[in-house]
Formats: structure tokens, C-alpha cells, sequence
């Protein structure tokens, strides 16, 4: 799981490069604590350039099941006070 304040990049790229490169064996995830309207334009581009599609995806609100049904929670520059204390952290 890819914890970013807006889940508009950063962790939205992630989940797309871990979906891809995991090819079915893991799932990856991705969420905000102050989930923006729409994923960036910016990182829908970049994977786009690498033959990734998530154009169509939308950012996500984080919430606590999500974090219990990760195996790993990574943590993506928010700090404390926007993105919780969560165990499985990396």
C-alpha cells in the first residue's frame, strides 16, 4: 500500500509500477488522507510513456481497513500530521 496526502502521483505511480512489474503475484494500492479530484495529469503522462494507462483511475480516500488488509504500508513524504501512524510501515 502507497500512502500520499493527495493520491494524485506519487502513489499512484507506484501502485501502477508495482501492478505492472508484479505481474499478478501482489497488489498494490494507493491512497490519500486528503484525496485530491483527480489523479495528476503530470504522472498519468509519465507512465503513459512507459505504456501504462491510469487515465482512468481516481484518487482515494485512506481509510483504516485499508491499512489492517496491507501486507506493507509505505509511507510517500506526508508527515504525521496528514498521514496516520500506521505498524507495516517501511
Amino acid at each position: 500500500m502507497f500512502i500520499y496526502i493527495h493520491n494524485a502521483a506519487r502513489s499512484q505511480i507506484a501502485e501502477a509500477f508495482l501492478n505492472e512489474m508484479a505481474a499478478g503475484r501482489y497488489l498494490g494500492i494507493s491512497a490519500g488522507s486528503q484525496p485530491a479530484e483527480r489523479v495528476n495529469p503530470g504522472a498519468v503522462k509519465v507512465v503513459a510513456e512507459l505504456g501504462i494507462d491510469i487515465s482512468g483511475r481516481r484518487p482515494k480516500r485512506l481509510a483504516a481497513e485499508m491499512v489492517e488488509r496491507a501486507d506493507v504500508v509505505v509511507i510517500m513524504g506526508c508527515g504525521e500530521e496528514v498521514c496516520p501512524v500506521v505498524p507495516k510501515v517501511i
